[in-house]
């Protein structure tokens, strides 16, 4: 989850899309979900590429749990 206050630069993004998603394809994970409140969510989402996960992004934690929960 991302604070209101985060702005994250597009190469952090991009690090952050190229790091994580080379995790999430070692660790096998079904599903990535990315919180907050203004679109820093939506854009570190934008740079995941996990093969056979789903990513997604939201705007409450609420929503991603039952998300990740079903």
């Amino acid at each position: 989850m991302f604070g209101q206050g985060t702005n994250l630069p597009t190469e952090t993004q991009e690090y952050m899309g190229e790091v994580w998603s080379e995790n999430g394809e070692y660790t096998g994970v079904d599903k990535v979900g990315f919180v907050s409140e203004g679109i820093t969510a939506m854009a570190v989402q934008s740079k995941m590429d996990i093969d056979g996960a789903v990513v997604e992004d939201f705007k409450a934690l609420d929503d991603a749990i039952e998300w990740a929960q079903g």
